[in-house]
């Protein structure tokens, strides 16, 4: 199995949730060190990391009131998305705020890469908005 399969399906399987464009999920979840890790060649686009996706999310989540970036990096753990995250040489021994921004980071960008697949009609309702909220709140009672 590809190991990038592998890992999304765990991620899927951590929020609850599967987006129909996957790659969407895998930006998400891809932190912009690891972008500068990769090396592409030049006719092929760099892979992107999750800064876009998560200004979305936090775009998303003003709208029905921001949540501290502990709680969110909290919730992350709690749903073990640690590792699930494609992450820098070196990051996977991050603690403390460096650890908790990443993962603050990558469930914005989830919940930005929900947004944006609501957006473009990929998601005909709210179910999988709702079983997010749902895993987040399971996560809180978690911690």
């Amino acid at each position: 199995m590809d190991p990038d399969h592998a890992k999304l399906s765990t991620a899927e399987t951590a929020l609850g949730l599967r987006l129909p464009d996957r790659r969407l999920l895998r930006i998400a979840l891809t932190d912009p060190g690891w972008c500068n890790e990769v090396e592409t060649p030049v006719w092929v686009d760099p892979w992107p990391g999750n800064r876009v996706l998560a200004v979305r999310g936090e775009v998303a989540l003003a709208n029905c009131g921001l949540e501290p970036l502990s709680v969110r990096a909290r919730r992350a753990e709690a749903l073990g998305l640690w590792d699930c995250l494609w992450l820098a040489e070196g990051q996977r021994s991050l603690k403390g705020a460096g650890r908790e921004t990443v993962l603050a980071r990558a469930l914005t960008a989830v919940i930005g890469a929900l947004a944006l697949a609501k957006e473009r009609g990929e998601l005909t309702d709210d179910v999988d908005q709702q079983a997010l909220i749902a895993r987040l709140e399971a996560a809180d009672r978690l911690t």
